[in-house]
């Protein structure tokens, strides 16, 4: 049906009647103000929401500058967002409810975020000053920028130092960071904050290696404490520092930028037994020093798992082996080993094996291990020689070595009250041999004044047999000491007596005594059988004996032509046939005198036949010996 005019009359007039009813129906609602609101801003933009308020027509956004901003807004909505706005600018908005009047909210101000810079550029420098330039990207004139710096080893969360400039006008800035430490390398990164002091990210991260700058005072001292993965170094304070840094020799940081105060630094996750060269770097307020290196060496690591592998009972000699522990090649280990009676010796290897020969028959020999750093230092021992003793000891049953005719040296064997040495002189045998030192507890009956000492009693048998068994006679003298620790033995009247099988007797050896060491000592130029006896010296001379005569000092270097069974303090003089005296010795509290074939002056007498007077309380005699050179 076509519309008239009319028609459409009707309609309006129909549709201005709803109107005015609804009108006279929301006249009787007044609006209310909206309860709360939130915002979200950006670069450009602020997302306003709210929740609570009531209209009977629509809300709106309002500023005080521009009036409303945004179209009528349903009474169902509860966000709006604004566009189009400029970087870090501040913007005043309040929320408007319609219906029969109007009601406002209070009035908000927001401000939007500053834009990000990018484009950071290092533009030119002087020492130990840097200027950098960057892109603006929007953000308003007088926007604020962080320039922060660290130095590398640091982080700018651990350590940075931040600087802060204010743009000029323009599409970029520039900003003179100064007083930054010589001899690093510096990095910088900028960011933007906006008038509310919310930062923007960082643009790129720089760096550039600042030259040293003379002039801060140098430290003074350093001193270190040392752990096996750790040092901790410790300086004295340089006047004037602000800053301190703890570098490798390479250059690298160990530590970050420490305070003014702080004069110390522990340098961990190191290496044990190694080497580290270090120095402290003193930042002033526009200089900076470096201190003199330090080097030090990390502690060596205890040694774990020592383990005896085997004893050869043949050379004496007892095989170890150990974990290193982390410990480099080439740290040096010394292997100590002792016995009860005997002091340590100590053995060193830069291995982690080692063959300890020459060790004393008769004993229970204990081991362990400690590990030398490079400075020199010893770490604990071992962790295994804890409790159980087992694990680090043997026993050796008997002194057992075999001697090539070229040997030279000294043999020990422990007994349960005295240890004994037998020093044996290079070619002291025709052929090799294996010689042995063992306790025996079947002993020869002792002569007339003769008493054991003990108990038990200071008796051994020293043997040598070449590789068929066959006894060997020494062709030169061997050197037998004792070191006793009897605390009732007289050393006045003690003897280190050898008994002669073919004459079936004690004889009493010319005995060196020494007070202090506790040690007795005599040359014998036979083995067999020896115990430390107690003799009592006859009351005359009835008895004496002298031997070896002839003595031949060129064959058998050290022999000594003995006088025994005298009288104590009995004087022995020797004479040549003229009557020239060539010795005066006088005999001891055992009843022996001895003599080197040596005339007063020290010097060998010829070969020939000579008369000994020997005299004694009231009574002489004279017998007549003979040198053979």
């Amino acid at each position: 049906m076509r519309e008239t005019p009319r028609r459409r009359r009707g309609v309006l007039a129909a549709l201005a009647a709803c109107a005015a009813l609804a009108a006279s129906a929301r006249a009787q609602v007044a609006p209310t103000i909206v309860s709360s609101q939130t915002f979200a801003v950006g670069v450009s933009s602020i997302v306003v929401s709210w929740t609570g308020g009531s209209a009977t027509g629509n809300f709106f956004v309002v500023t005080s500058t521009d009036g409303v901003i945004s179209g009528p807004l349903s009474t169902a909505a509860t966000t709006y967002t604004i566009v189009n706005l400029s970087t870090n600018t501040p913007y005043s908005f309040m929320m408007e409810a319609t219906g029969p009047g109007t009601a406002d909210s209070s009035t908000s101000t927001v401000v939007t975020l500053a834009a990000q810079p990018s484009g950071t550029a290092l533009i030119g420098g002087n020492l130990n000053a840097v200027t950098l330039s960057w892109l603006a990207n929007g953000n308003p004139a007088g926007t604020l920028y962080n320039v922060d710096w660290f130095v590398a080893g640091s982080t700018p969360a651990s350590a940075p130092v931040v600087f802060s400039t204010t743009a000029v006008a323009g599409t970029s800035v520039t900003a003179t960071v100064n007083d930054l430490p010589g001899g690093q390398t510096v990095f910088f990164e900028v960011q933007a904050v906006n008038s509310a002091g919310a930062p923007t990210p960082f643009d790129v991260l720089l760096s550039t290696p600042i030259p040293p700058v003379a002039g801060q005072p140098v430290i003074s001292s350093g001193s270190f404490a040392l752990g096996i993965s750790s040092i901790s170094w410790f300086w004295s304070a340089s006047t004037g520092a602000i800053n301190y840094q703890l570098f490798e020799e390479s250059g690298v940081a160990v530590s970050p930028l420490l305070g003014p105060n702080q004069l110390n630094v522990a340098q961990t996750g190191l290496t044990p037994n190694t080497l580290y060269t270090d120095y402290v770097q003193a930042f002033g307020a526009a200089s900076s020093t470096n201190s003199a290196a330090f080097a030090r060496f990390t502690l060596a690591a205890p040694t774990t798992g020592l383990t005896l592998l085997g004893l050869s009972t043949a050379t004496a000699t007892e095989t170890l082996s150990w974990g290193d522990n982390g410990n480099p090649p080439g740290t040096v280990y010394q292997v100590e080993w002792w016995t009860p009676l005997t002091s340590t010796v100590t053995v060193s290897t830069p291995t982690t094996s080692a063959a300890i020969s020459g060790l004393p028959g008769g004993a229970s020999v204990y081991f362990t291990i400690q590990v030398k750093n490079g400075d020199g230092i010893l770490s604990g021992f071992d962790a295994t020689l804890t409790g159980n003793p087992a694990l680090y000891s043997t026993e050796m049953p008997v002194g057992i070595a075999n001697l090539a005719p070229t040997f030279s040296g000294i043999l020990t064997y422990v007994l349960p009250n005295a240890v004994v040495t037998v020093q044996v002189a290079a070619g002291s045998f025709a052929s090799a041999v294996n010689f042995t030192v063992s306790t025996t507890t079947v002993l020869p009956a002792l002569g007339a004044g003769q008493s054991a000492v003990g108990p038990p009693p200071i008796a051994f048998i020293v043997d040598a047999r070449d590789a068929f068994g066959v006894q060997q006679t020494p062709l030169r003298p061997l050197i037998v000491s004792v070191i006793y620790t009897l605390g009732s033995l007289n050393p006045d009247s003690a003897t280190l007596s050898r008994f002669d099988a073919t004459h079936g007797v004690w004889s009493s050896l010319a005995t060196s005594r020494d007070f202090a060491a506790a040690k007795l000592s005599a040359v014998s130029t036979a083995l067999g059988t020896f115990e430390v006896l107690s003799v009592a010296p006859p009351a005359d001379l009835s008895s004496i004996t002298v031997g070896p005569n002839p003595l031949r000092p060129m064959v058998n270097p050290g022999s000594l032509m003995t006088f025994r069974n005298l009288p104590p303090a009995t004087r022995v003089r020797i004479f040549t046939y003229i009557g020239e005296k060539l010795a005066d010795i006088s005999a001891d509290g055992s009843g022996v005198a001895a003599w080197d074939g040596r005339n007063a002056a020290g010097s060998w007498v010829a070969s020939g036949v000579y008369i000994a007077v020997i005299q004694g309380t009231g009574v002489k005699k004279t017998m007549r010996v003979a040198i053979e050179r």
